[in-house]
Order: C-alpha cells, then structure tokens, then sequence
C-alpha cells in the first residue's frame, strides 16, 4: 500500500517555494545578515529535495535529479539577479549635485502640493554626464501642462533615494527603477518632444475617451478601474476606498484580466476559431493590457495563469490553479526578483492563493445557504484572511467591514468593468465618448456616492504588531487548506496551539508597542516636524512649514504607528509659518486638541483658527514659559528658535533655524538633538548622544532620504 504523502504538493510548487527562499536569502546576504541568510540556504536545498522523498514513487531517479537541477539553476538566477540589482542601485548614487536633465515623462498623478512625475531614459549634464540607468521621481509644484510621452528639460538638483526608507527594504523603488528625486516648478519645466510608447498611446487614448465622457470624478475613478492607475484621484475619495477595503479594485488584477479573457474568449467562440488561435491570440492581449497597465505584478500574475487555462484547456490538461499560481510565481521572479519584497506583489499571491486553498472549505461552512452566496462568501472571506497580515504589516490597518462590503461589491464592479471597458473603447473609436459613457458616468456617480456617504474609519483596527507572530498565523491557514495531510484531531489540536501563540505574541507585542515612547522625525524641503509619542498624549513641533507642504508622510505615520490626535502642536519661532493654513491640512490626518505659537499674542491669528475649529485651544508662549503637559516637560528655547523638553528621563532639543541666533547659549548635555540645513555646526558644539538632521545628511540620519524616522526612547 502506497503511503500517504504528508504534503499535497506539486513539484513546481517547491520550485517555488525554494526560489522564494533563495531570493530571500540573498536579501540578507546583501544586508550582511550571514547567519539568516545560511538558513534561507538551508530552506532552498530543503525544497529541492523534497522529491527525492519516498512517497514521490511516481519520479525515477533521473526525472528527479532533472528537476533538482532546474530548481537550484532558477534559484541561482533569481538570486544572483537580487543581489545584482541591490548593488547596482547602491552604487548609482548622485551625491545630490545640480544636474541639467532631459527625460522621457512615464507617469503623471497628483499629489496634494502639485504633480508627480515619473521619468525614464534620463539624460544628464553637470557633475556627471550622460544617460542615467535608473529613473527620477519629479516633483512639480503649480499649474503643469506635461503628460505621459513627453521629452522634457529641467534643472535641478538629484537627490538620491536609499535602499531603507521608513525602516522597510524600498522594494518597490528598487523594483520600478527609481533611484533619484528632484523638486522643480511648473515654469522651469521646457517641453521638447512628444513620442508616446505603444503602451502609453494606448494608455492616454483610454484616459482622453473617459475624460471625454464622464465627469471629473468619475473620470478619475474610471481610469483607475481601467489601468490602475489612481494618481488622478482625489486623495479623500481614495482614501474612502481604501477604508471601506475595496481600493483593490483599482490594481488590474484576476477581477479585471478575467472578465476581458472571458469576453474575448465567448466573441472568438462565436466566431469559431480554433481553440489554439484564441488561446494564443487572447493570451497576446492579456499580455499587452499588462503593459497598458505598466506591467504591474497582479496583471502579469492574472495574465500567466489564464495563459495556463487556455492553454490547458488546448491541451486537454486537467487545470491545477495551485500549479499556475506556482508558475506565474517563478515567471516574475526570474524577470524581477525584487517584486518578492514589493506590497503589490504579495497582496496579489496571497489573495489568489489564499482562494484557491481556503475558498472550498468555507465555502462548506455556508452550505445551508444558496450555492452561489456560499461560494462568493467563501472567495471573498479567503482573500480577507489571506490579505490581512500584510495589510497590518504594510498600511498599519485592516477593515472589519471589508468582507462585507467585499461581497456586495465585488460583484457590481465586475459588470461595472466591463460595460465601462466596452463603452470607453467603442466612443473613443467612434468619437461619441459623451453619449456611450453617459450611463457609466451615473452609475460611477452612484458608487462614488455609495462609497463616500459613510465613514469607514469607526471600521479600522490599527496600531497591531504582528511581527514573527504572522507565520503562525499562515501556518493555521495551511493546515486549515488540507495541503498538509494528518489526522484532524491532530490537526486541529496543532491549529488550537499555533493560533493561541499568535495571539498571545501579537497581543504582548502590540501592547509593548502601545506603552512604548517614541520620536518621530520628517523632514523636507516643505515641512519639518517632530512627533513625541507617549502612552499619555502625543506631542508635535513643527520647526518649518511651507503652505505647499504634504500631508503624505504623516497620514502614512498616523497609520503606521496609530496615531489619530494630537494634544498639543507647537509652532517653533524664526520661520513664516502660516499657522492657520497648516492646521487646516493636518486636521484632515489628526484631532488637534489645542496649539501653541512663540511670540506675541496674535489676536487675529486666535480668532481665525477658534472661529475655523471650535473646539481647539491656542495660545502664545516665550522662551521659559512653562507649558503644562502630562508626560513631558519643555520650554521654547534661543528666540523661539528651539525648544528643549525632557521625556522619560531624555532630554531632547528640537531646533528651527538659527540663523542669527547664539545657539551656544542652550547649555548641558542632550541626549537627541533633532536640527535643520545648520546642524553641523549645532552637533558639534554640543555633542548630543544622538543627532537627527531633519533634511538628507551625509553624517547622521536624516528624516528626508530615510523616510520618517523613528527613535525609540
């Protein structure tokens, strides 16, 4: 008798598994983590021998031998290709020198302060000259007239972006190849040419027919349906999106590839053409949609497992949806390693995975209702359980609505996709966009409307800490799946033990994070500011502030580190900072509890922002003036200039310019001191156990080129 294997799985499943691990490995190889990467190591070779089991009878020693060899080989490859591309990006750096830059504009959104570009094939001239390898994120500030296809010329200086931003691996920066960032405004901005790719002329005649059609809303909405490109979205409305748990639809993924195959597949049906010809042509399209859609991993992964299906099905091979996953999977990785790391990328394997694992068996625990609730509940409960670690881990939060509107949703969307997919083609062609679109503009109205008419935020759990807990949390979904075979009273009892640790961890874990105090510095060109989080309350200094500032960076630490107020926001002294503007943004992202300025009573600034927010209590303070909080102690400092506090038994000296001023003056020892564009000459005078910059240094850490940096007292 045959004896039971104890893992139901497929051989290119651990081809998989051990380019996972390879590549994962190199990652700490680069990162100078030996003893971790070894056990990656380890976990390859252990995935490539698993064949070599005695259960996989069905294998002669040859064919075994074979796919261990093609198994180390694309393991070789993935991670030699990491490690390739790590170094490179390191050692392209520009040393922020002023360049003079022609480029190929490759994506235009909006940000709340102006534009974004993202720019390719860049040339430059200054202190290097040439054609750079890696492309540029351009910040535009005021009214823009360049789009996708663009040659445009500017001036200005490269900064260069790091390998960790906000203590996370910048995958997705390294993935997408971009390594430098530049601020210019609109009118320093020469336009040379227009030569669109294929792709991009496909891509803008899709945007110019929506924009044609609907309104400016729905408009935005629409294209991102479309292409996934959300850049021309209001933030707001987004940002209901995302709090409601179906922004998912905005990355063209399986619900988008999915419903075009199966129209094409019924339109090439109906003309009877031949099983491989559509599977071949059909396939062509899919592939080429993905470029529309700038080759984003959820369209190629969607795009290759319906390769798989046609295919199959020319074939007569019985369809495994875990072995196209597997193979989509390798596909990427081998063509770019880096996605492993990417949030994209993991949403989108783990949500496919996560259904073809776990939809069946819930699925069955919703058998007493009608068969196609049950399967819908089933899809959509998987790819909530499989998705939500990541979102922790990523974006700070999860909805617990998600599910629920996931399943009315879900499916609105997809007949909403394709009628609008038809529509959009069909007018732009015939030039008739405002009559086809026209019942498409009303029904996004009405999604829109649907979406915005609540506030998801009381759905939000934020601030979890998963940390190693989460492969416990994985490893229940596996046993629950029935990939691994054993009897139930042992599996359930393994699935009892290993869903109490990741509880417990997560719960010690998050706790410990909640009593924790920590610093929070951002720095940019347009705002800084420093955050003190307490168990008490939660303290921010704004040192500068332009009106052109983004609230970016601080929704993304609002929900990073949950925090949702402020009890008090303090206004450094030096600096023109229109108080009232700035507020009016960050309440968009925090409460406001009460504001304190340095200098002279304002009377017209206090009744501005009473009359504006109600609720909030401003006043004016000097130097020495003692500030009554609950947890920390401090005073402004040097004119206004800095303000000295004292948290936890630390004291900490957060600075605005000081140009001008003394600052030899703020005596005794520091142990943080946290300073702008001088903070040499401050540092070296006092000599504190750690200096923050808050713009990009070459000798300490800075809040710019590192993302938000968090110090832990």
């Amino acid at each position: 008798m045959q004896k039971k294997k104890l893992f139901n799985l497929r051989p290119i499943v651990m081809i998989a598994l051990a380019v996972c691990f390879s590549i994962i490995s190199a990652y700490f190889w680069v990162f100078e983590n030996y003893v971790l990467s070894l056990l990656f190591v380890l976990l390859t070779l252990l995935s490539a021998g698993v064949i070599f089991l005695p259960v996989y009878l069905e294998f002669s020693i040859k064919e075994k031998l074979i796919f261990a060899f093609i198994c180390l080989t694309i393991c070789l490859v993935g991670s030699l290709s990491f490690s390739t591309a790590v170094i490179n990006y390191k050692n392209a750096n520009l040393n922020g020198h002023f360049y003079t830059v022609s480029a190929h504009v490759e994506q235009v959104s909006q940000t709340d302060t102006g534009n974004r570009f993202v720019l390719s094939d860049v040339q430059v001239n200054g202190n290097f000259k040439g054609k750079l390898n890696h492309k540029i994120y351009l910040y535009v500030y005021g009214e823009s007239v360049v789009d996708v296809g663009q040659t445009i010329k500017f001036s200005a200086t490269l900064i260069d972006k790091d390998l960790i931003y906000e203590e996370k691996f910048a995958s997705f920066d390294l993935a997408s190849g971009i390594k430098y960032f530049a601020e210019v405004d609109a009118s320093d901005i020469e336009i040379l040419n227009f030569l669109p790719t294929i792709f991009e002329s496909v891509n803008l005649f899709l945007r110019d027919a929506l924009r044609l059609g609907l309104d400016a809303e729905e408009f935005s909405v629409g294209y991102a349906l479309l292409t996934g490109s959300d850049g021309s979205m209001d933030q707001d409305l987004l940002s209901s999106y995302r709090l409601a748990g179906v922004a998912h639809i905005f990355a063209v993924s399986g619900l988008h590839i999915g419903f075009l195959a199966g129209v094409l597949s019924w339109l090439f049906d109906k003309f009877k053409v031949k099983t491989l010809i559509k599977a071949f042509v059909i396939t062509l399209i899919l592939f080429f949609y993905s470029g529309v859609c700038g080759f984003s991993s959820s369209s190629i992964r969607a795009s290759i497992m319906t390769a798989v299906v046609l295919f199959s099905s020319v074939g007569g091979v019985r369809y495994d949806r875990l072995s196209s996953i597997a193979l989509a999977f390798i596909i990427i990785l081998i063509i770019q390693p880096v996605q492993l790391f990417t949030v994209g990328f993991q949403l989108s394997f783990a949500v496919v995975t996560g259904i073809a694992l776990l939809s069946a068996p819930i699925s069955r625990l919703f058998k007493f209702l009608p068969k196609p609730v049950a399967e819908s509940l089933g899809v959509v409960i998987s790819a909530q359980l499989a998705s939500m670690p990541i979102s922790i881990i990523w974006f700070g939060q999860v909805s617990v609505i998600a599910v629920l509107i996931n399943l009315i949703f879900v499916p609105a969307v997809s007949v909403i996709y394709t009628f609008l997919f038809a529509t959009t083609i069909l007018g732009g062609l015939f030039g008739i966009e405002s009559v086809l679109l026209f019942i498409p503009n009303y029904v996004l109205k009405f999604v829109n409307m649907c979406i915005s008419a609540f506030d998801y935020k009381i759905f939000i759990v934020s601030g979890l800490v998963l940390g190693v807990f989460t492969f416990f949390y994985y490893f229940v979904l596996v046993l629950l799946s029935g990939l691994i075979n054993g009897k139930r009273l042992t599996k359930t009892c393994v699935s009892i033990v290993c869903t109490a640790v990741f509880l417990t961890g997560t719960a010690i874990l998050t706790i410990n994070e909640n009593k924790s105090v920590n610093v929070y510095v951002c720095g940019s060109e347009k705002a800084c500011v420093t955050v003190i989080d307490t168990p008490e309350e939660n303290v921010m200094i704004v040192s500068e502030a332009k009106t052109t500032y983004s609230t970016t960076r601080l929704n993304r630490l609002s929900k990073m580190h949950a925090i949702s107020t402020i009890d008090t926001l303090l206004f450094s002294g030096g600096n023109e900072i229109e108080i009232q503007s700035f507020v009016t943004k960050l309440r968009t992202v925090f409460a406001i509890k009460r504001i304190c300025y340095y200098g002279e009573e304002d009377l017209g600034l206090e009744s501005a922002v009473k009359k504006s927010f109600s609720k909030v209590e401003i006043f004016n303070a000097f130097c020495g003036d003692k500030i009554e909080f609950k947890s920390l102690s401090g005073a402004f400092a040097l004119e206004g200039r800095a303000f000295d506090l004292t948290v936890q038994n630390k004291r900490i000296a957060v600075f605005a310019s000081v140009v001008g001023v003394n600052y030899k003056n703020l005596n005794g020892q520091f142990d943080i001191m946290i300073c702008g564009s001088d903070a040499q000459q401050i540092i070296t005078f006092h000599n504190p156990n750690k200096a923050v910059c808050y713009r990009k240094s070459n000798w300490c850490d800075d809040g710019e080129s590192q993302g938000t940096l968090k110090i832990p007292l």
